[in-house]
């Protein structure tokens, strides 16, 4: 008990202790936002519009003030959806600036660290070796980047862990686990759901070529998972808006040499690894294929494949393909999706084919391709951790596991650098004294329950300020910036804006910010007397009836 106990701590202290290594404290600050780049603004955004909605709507995430039919969903905003219902119920007692991102990071640090270390105890049976091997989960450059770029529901890669670890344990994963993990993801990020859903089908082809698990009774246990998951989604609000732009496929995509190159990302890094010409990125897209393995596990992988080739028998190799059968399986079905149907090597695009249109539905929700190839990467994490484990004396790996610990700490210093940063772009704390002197942004605040764009196009210009605006004062906005947006809804709220403007017939509930040029002077030219007009602290703005009494 007392060893178990021990144990326990170590499972929460070392990753503790990394995550303030690693990450600014101020991120825990619930009232602080000034670390938060423009994705993370956006995800506080989608939590502030949905704390007014109602406690209980259908769907549960339905969030129709921030986008309206351009988005209407939590989901859109990648607010992390199972902290913003479990937040919901309290939003009253919330202040305002009240973010829960810090935390999720916190915890997803320590799943990842735990996740890992029951992973490494499936191969090692050594406590020290695998608690410093879990310290690499935590450290990987991919978990590291996706904070660095401001998405943290992305952190949550021990997801990914705990089904390689329900797939690799030796005693079998009850399906309901599965399926609570299934569902459980549709409540972080869809993503995901993608990547756990490919690992349980193959979790159940293995178990019907080596347990001869009958097919029909698989096939139940696969539809009821993909049943179930559908039934959640449309509970949630995943499908609240039709004819979504998916664009991407092939823009956002993995690397040939992606597990070798740390430049390829959105800041500049430096690196013990050159940075060699072919390391530049083909499209600025390509950033999403990330995965840099990091230089210790670079380094221990090129030990451990001199080391095979040293000790090659053809017997162990074939018997090696044959237990590892199920795994190179996924890895294959991952890699050859991540890469997309545009294959890249380093700045060169080699080759590309067109994708079958039976594949689209696949393809087009999932266009940032490249965050696929993080179960390989993982996988690979955990075979150069076990292999080191096998190959060498216990002291001698738990040295190795050191040096190139430190080496890969060293190696993305800038990463780290970069991550415990307490400023990112968006600094939310001025945008109101900055952008709101005039005294007429209150009474536009009273007199109107929404904002409009002009027009309402995806990201528009000064998108923050006005999403900000409208949240702040209980308004609804009809723009604004998401994951996935409708094309075609913002088509329609354009021209129906055109044809208010033609005949000076505005919706008096709605204030109207222009960031058209055309359209502004048509305004001017049309507007009434009984409407405002003009820039109020240099946006330009029109209140339909602003002088008439209500």
């Amino acid at each position: 008990m007392i060893k178990n106990n021990s144990i326990l701590i170590y499972l929460f202290a070392i990753p503790t202790l990394l995550f303030f290594l690693i990450f600014d404290y101020k991120i825990l600050d619930t009232s602080y936002l000034d670390w938060f780049w423009d994705d993370t603004y956006q995800h506080w955004l989608g939590w502030s519009f949905y704390r007014s909605t109602d406690l209980f709507q259908f769907p549960l995430l339905s969030n129709y003030s921030f986008g309206m039919k351009s988005a209407g969903s939590l989901v859109y905003s990648d607010s992390i959806p199972i902290l913003s219902i479990l937040f919901r119920p309290f939003s009253s007692f919330l202040d305002f600036h009240f973010q829960y991102f810090g935390f999720w990071v916190l915890a997803s640090v320590i799943l990842q660290y735990i996740v890992s270390f029951k992973i490494m105890k499936i191969f090692s049976s050594n406590l020290l070796f695998n608690l410093i091997s879990a310290c690499f989960f935590v450290i990987s450059p991919v978990l590291i980047y996706r904070f660095n770029v401001g998405h943290e529901s992305l952190t949550s890669q021990w997801l990914i862990l705990m089904a390689l670890y329900f797939h690799l344990k030796k005693e079998k994963t009850s399906d309901k686990s599965w399926l609570f993990l299934i569902l459980f993801s549709l409540l972080v990020h869809a993503y995901f759901f993608a990547m756990i859903l490919i690992i349980y089908f193959i979790e159940l082809s293995k178990r019907y070529f080596t347990e001869k698990e009958k097919f029909l009774l698989l096939g139940k246990k696969l539809f009821t998972a993909i049943i179930s998951s559908l039934l959640l989604m449309y509970i949630l609000g995943y499908f609240t808006i039709e004819d979504v732009f998916h664009g991407g496929y092939g823009g956002y995509r993995s690397n040939l040499l992606s597990l070798i190159n740390p430049y390829a990302n959105l800041f500049t890094f430096s690196s013990l690894i050159p940075k060699y010409s072919f390391f530049e990125l083909n499209k600025i897209g390509d950033h999403e294929g990330f995965a840099y393995l990091g230089l210790g596990i670079l380094v221990m992988s090129f030990a451990i494949i001199v080391l095979s080739i040293y000790k090659f028998k053809y017997s162990n190799f074939i018997s090696s393909i044959k237990e590892g059968k199920y795994l190179l399986a996924l890895s294959f079905i991952i890699i050859i999706f991540s890469l997309s149907n545009k294959i890249a090597l380093g700045p060169y695009e080699i080759f590309q084919y067109n994708v079958p249109e039976v594949f689209k539905v696949f393809t087009s929700p999932y266009r940032a391709s490249g965050r696929m190839i993080w179960p390989v990467y993982y996988l690979i994490y955990i075979i150069v951790l076990s292999k080191v484990f096998v190959n060498f004396k216990p002291k001698k790996s738990i040295v190795i596991l050191l040096s190139c610990l430190l080496l890969t700490a060293y190696d993305i210093k800038d990463h780290i650098g970069q991550s415990r940063s307490s400023r990112g772009s968006v600094e939310v704390s001025k945008i109101e004294e900055r952008n709101f002197k005039d005294k007429k942004w209150k009474i536009f605040a009273k007199k109107y329950a929404s904002v409009s764009y002009v027009f309402p196009v995806y990201a528009p210009v000064n998108w923050k300020e006005i999403s900000y605006f409208a949240v702040k004062n209980g308004m609804s906005t009809n723009g604004g910036y998401w994951a996935r947006h409708n094309e075609i809804a913002e088509f329609e709220y354009s021209e129906n804006i055109k044809k208010e403007i033609e005949n000076d017939a505005y919706n008096v509930d709605t204030l109207y910010y222009f960031n058209d040029d055309e359209y502004w002077e048509l305004a001017k030219k049309n507007s009434s007397s009984r409407h405002f007009i003009g820039k109020v602290d240099n946006y330009r703005i029109l209140a339909p009836n602003y002088f008439l009494k209500k």
